[in-house]
């Protein structure tokens, strides 16, 4: 989308609000798994400037533990 202006002010200065879970799931000891949701819902800043296209982000995750280091693999997002 890259950086949004209205020069003159009158599109409003509300962008949104945001809506956000998250679930991190012990399988075991060295294994977790990292759930997310987020998104976005336009506010008149974006509905004026015609773009109130509500995205909607996801990302699992899966953390494996060792020896206190934490490696991360995102599969999806």
């Amino acid at each position: 989308m890259g950086t949004q202006r209205d020069p003159i002010g009158q599109s409003g200065s509300h962008i949104g609000d945001e809506i956000d879970f998250r679930a991190n799931i012990h399988l075991s000891r060295h294994q977790d798994v990292l759930v997310s949701y987020s998104k976005l819902f336009s506010g008149n800043f974006l509905k004026n400037k015609r773009l109130a296209s509500q995205p909607i982000y996801f990302m699992f995750n899966t953390i494996f533990v060792s020896n206190g280091l934490r490696v991360h693999n995102r599969l999806l997002s």
